[in-house]
């Protein structure tokens, strides 16, 4: 796969319909051949649109690339912005990531990932395997400690949640005793968490891409999101406010 200019920056959500990625199967094409129109095609807010008809061999090529962008998503995006701030610094990476509008729980993975020990990555892992090597109760794996629990799952075929128990007791739980564990170490993002993430959001978005400059439909975009959670809030307050009484 080769990948050649995007548009610009956007979302799916109200993106300019011109905005586009460009991208040509190049497999057997020789070093320092010019591509042929037929393998180039373009990824667009709409779609897809192609140069020229694809070979059998290269349509191939092009469904392996869509069915590994559904599950290796976090690693390219781990990977993209480990490259990036090496060759053009933190800085770029986090105003890049605003103004595409990455969602957070993306960014946030990605990061977790980024965090990690490359030797840790195998086929049979998951994103929220990486998760749980990255946020380890109590304390930060070593790189040691990553490569042994991220073996350990793939040989015992643990689910993320019995992973991160196991590390939490720091020993290998039978299924059966994980998951009558709950807590910490179940896997499940805890309020504490959820507000560090917002913390670091919120910290690039007002940078970078400050709200009150947005338009009209992206605030209300927000406003959705965060509703649910303001309603706890709001819930809440109400309740110890009448249990003060």
């Amino acid at each position: 796969m080769h990948t050649g200019e995007s548009g610009g920056p956007g979302n799916n959500a109200g993106a300019d319909p011109t905005e586009k990625v460009t991208l040509a199967i190049a497999t057997g094409l020789d070093p320092g051949s010019n591509l042929r129109k037929n393998r180039i095609f373009h990824l667009t807010p709409l779609g897809v649109d192609f140069d020229g008809k694809l070979t059998p061999e290269q349509s191939r090529e092009g469904f392996q690339f869509l069915r590994m962008a559904d599950d290796c998503g976090h690693l390219w995006l781990a990977d993209f912005i480990a490259k990036t701030t090496a060759d053009h610094g933190e800085q770029f990476v986090q105003e890049t990531l605003v103004q595409l509008q990455f969602p957070l729980d993306q960014a946030q993975r990605a990061l977790a990932i980024g965090s990690l020990h490359r030797g840790v990555r195998h086929a049979t892992l998951t994103t929220e395997h990486y998760w749980a090597l990255a946020h380890a109760p109590e304390k930060r794996l070593s790189d040691t400690e990553q490569l042994k629990w991220a073996a350990v799952a793939v040989e015992h075929k643990m689910t993320a949640a019995h992973l991160s128990k196991c590390i939490a007791a720091g020993k290998v739980l039978p299924k059966e005793d994980a998951a009558r564990l709950s807590g910490r170490g179940s896997g499940v993002a805890t309020p504490h968490g959820i507000r560090q993430a917002f913390d670091t959001w919120f910290r690039q978005v007002d940078a970078n891409d400050p709200i009150d400059r947005w338009p009209v439909d992206r605030k209300r975009e927000l406003l959705e999101e965060l509703r649910p959670v303001a309603k706890i809030v709001r819930d809440l307050e109400e309740e110890l406010e009448s249990a003060g009484s």
